[in-house]
């Protein structure tokens, strides 16, 4: 277990030391037309990379009221849609790898599960990327499974953010030898994320239902489970493993719970001082708001800073330069 926390560690220093600024790293971001077009030169480890698509539902949720926007009865089913991205450690293989436009594409069948939508957000991020679309990535839709168990990580993404936000990283970590799992970030009842306690609490319930859904996997070894958060989805992974204790490890890109700790208070249930996991901490720029908060200079916040109140777990910060 400490392996894999080291190794998962030096995984990301390395990243970030080739990174330096964390969002580049995301070639899912807005581009605009005149910006050039992000390339990923971190070259992968010894494994090729697959990835599986899987439309599942949580069935212990509802997503769907009951009636439509126009007051009709929703036939459809009501529960809530969870598309799972796998990434996972491949034997080689010939087939087509993914591009970005492949990625967008998913966005088709989000919610919609077997009926694509190709609708506004979709067309949004065609015309938006169009410089991206092209660039081709690691991963082959259904590659075959390499032979082993592996550790898994469960990447939560940020504000109603896409399930494959960042595949570049997601990828890496796979041809690392971990196998990689996200769902989209989405709101209780809503597509669109909620920034409150509950819109956080339903994405912490979406990584417990992953890393369960984990368990049911045949090359997994779930004796070791990291969630990595970006931003709100860095606020959602401490919940999470306040509330499932099969959470071993974080990682936190930029955390929104070094931003917003009035939420892990109002939770009631999550105690950053009690807590015993440890915590890799990736912040933005080089303002310290835990020493501005350890001079009670912070309290517009109105709540402990998570970070200084990790006292039993360890925590490693590191600060980018942006």
């Amino acid at each position: 277990m400490q392996r894999f926390h080291i190794l998962l560690l030096l995984l990301f220093a390395r990243l970030a030391a080739v990174c330096l600024v964390l969002p580049s790293i995301v070639p899912f971001r807005a581009v605009a037309q005149d910006v050039p077009v992000f390339q990923f030169m971190e070259k992968p480890g010894s494994h090729a990379v697959g990835l599986k698509v899987v439309e599942q539902y949580d069935f212990s949720r509802t997503y769907h009221p009951v009636t439509d926007d126009l007051g009709k009865s929703y036939t459809k089913e009501r529960v809530r849609p969870l598309q799972t991205l796998i990434w996972y450690p491949a034997e080689k293989s010939t087939g087509k790898p993914m591009t970005v436009a492949d990625y967008v594409d998913l966005l088709a069948t989000e919610t919609s599960f077997g009926d694509p939508h190709r609708g506004a957000s979709v067309e949004y991020q065609h015309s938006h990327m169009a410089p991206s679309l092209g660039s081709v990535l690691w991963a082959v839709r259904d590659a075959k499974l390499a032979s082993g168990r592996f550790p898994v990580v469960i990447y939560a993404p940020s504000f109603s953010a896409v399930a494959s936000e960042n595949a570049d990283l997601c990828e890496y970590l796979a041809s690392y030898g971990y196998v990689v799992i996200a769902s989209p970030d989405m709101g209780e009842t809503t597509r669109s994320m909620t920034g409150d306690l509950a819109g956080t609490s339903t994405q912490a319930r979406d990584i417990s239902f992953l890393v369960g859904y984990a368990q049911t996997l045949p090359n997994t070894d779930t004796s070791e489970v990291a969630v990595v958060g970006f931003s709100w989805g860095g606020l959602s992974n401490v919940v999470a493993a306040a509330r499932d204790n099969r959470i071993d490890a974080l990682v936190s890109l930029d955390g929104a719970a070094r931003y917003v700790p009035k939420l892990v208070k109002e939770a009631g249930d999550v105690h950053p001082e009690q807590m015993t996991l440890p915590w890799l901490f990736f912040t933005q720029g080089d303002l310290s708001l835990e020493e501005l908060a350890a001079e009670g200079l912070t309290g517009i916040f109105d709540a402990p800073n998570a970070l200084n109140a990790w006292t039993h777990g360890d925590l490693v910060t590191v600060h980018m330069i942006a």
